[in-house]
């Protein structure tokens, strides 16, 4: 069976035998270092998404995905770091991922088509265990991560659904973080391709490794480094840029504006209208407005919150 991170560019492939299941880290580095050798660089092959699960087992994927490099470059050096992220401390968690899964789900009610829930529960217990060793969130109960991360994240599924009023094929969150927005949105969104872009290589490595369980490696990338570096080659490529807290206005407009000439949508709280009032001269400035303003709450919070999309005025 043949095994693909599949979230970078210029990545080999690794050949998994399924009789090497209790296999030792030291031999597996060498088997890997063989096959490394005697593929072609850039070769790729793609293990089917569909593959049922007993038929792909996770933890081959995402030993796999650990051990390429976030830059695309071949073996990743084997840092603390790494070792670190190998470890999975769920067994330490007070609930099961079963038990988890049925709270979480059971509070997304009808804001979560039915097909994406699996996946949204997994995401969000993988985000639960690896917190215990990285910062992730503050938000680790399974109502508080459905309402506050979830929800909240799926808030702007309607402007994405294929069939809208506009159509977006490729869109890219900038400081994806623990995957909230756009992993959220590629789980709910079977149609978009996303990129995910955080500066953070330990949180990226994570989200390679979700992305790989999910089976959503042939349209999820994940990418380590500054937006505005990955955006210089790719930005023909991209619809819209995503952006959910990272920062006020301002700071955002600075990452995206001398390369990037396409919408961005933000999701803020009741302080955005001081954040567009700072930035009203430097939207003027760069030909730029407010193209959409909607106002949405999510169950069990009174805040109002806003999804603001800013785009270019069409000349």
């Amino acid at each position: 069976m043949w095994y693909c991170s599949g979230v970078r560019r210029s990545q080999r492939i690794l050949s998994l035998s399924p009789s090497i299941g209790s296999i030792e880290w030291p031999l597996f580095d060498l088997l890997v270092a063989v096959i490394d050798r005697l593929l072609p660089a850039g070769q790729v092959s793609h293990r089917s998404v569909n593959a049922p699960p007993e038929e792909v087992p996770l933890w081959r994927d995402r030993l796999a995905a650990s051990l390429i490099s976030s830059k695309g470059e071949g073996l990743a050096e084997k840092t603390p770091e790494d070792r670190q992220l190998r470890e999975d401390p769920s067994e330490a968690d007070p609930l099961t991922e079963l038990e988890f899964s049925e709270r979480f789900i059971g509070e997304l009610d009808f804001f979560a088509p039915d097909y994406a829930r699996p996946g949204l529960a997994h995401h969000a217990w993988r985000v639960r265990t690896r917190n215990r060793s990285m910062n992730l969130t503050t938000i680790v109960e399974p109502e508080e991560m459905a309402r506050k991360h979830a929800i909240d994240s799926l808030a702007a599924r309607p402007l994405l659904a294929e069939g809208g009023e506009e159509i977006f094929r490729h869109v890219v969150d900038l400081g994806s973080g623990a995957g909230y927005p756009g992993l959220a949105i590629a789980i709910a969104c079977p149609h978009l391709e996303v990129t995910l872009i955080d500066s953070t290589r330990k949180k990226v490595r994570f989200l390679e490794e979700v992305v790989v369980e999910l089976g959503l490696s042939s349209r999820v990338h994940c990418v380590w480094g500054r937006f505005e570096d990955w955006v210089r080659d790719h930005r023909k490529n991209v619809d819209l840029v995503m952006a959910r807290a990272v920062g006020p206005v301002e700071k955002i407009l600075q990452w995206c504006t001398h390369s990037w000439f396409g919408p961005l949508l933000l999701w803020k709280g009741p302080a955005v209208d001081k954040e567009l009032e700072a930035v009203r001269g430097l939207l003027w400035k760069r030909h730029l407005f407010v193209a959409l303003d909607e106002v949405y709450q999510i169950p069990g919070d009174e805040v109002m919150r806003r999804l603001v999309l800013i785009d270019h005025r069409r000349q």
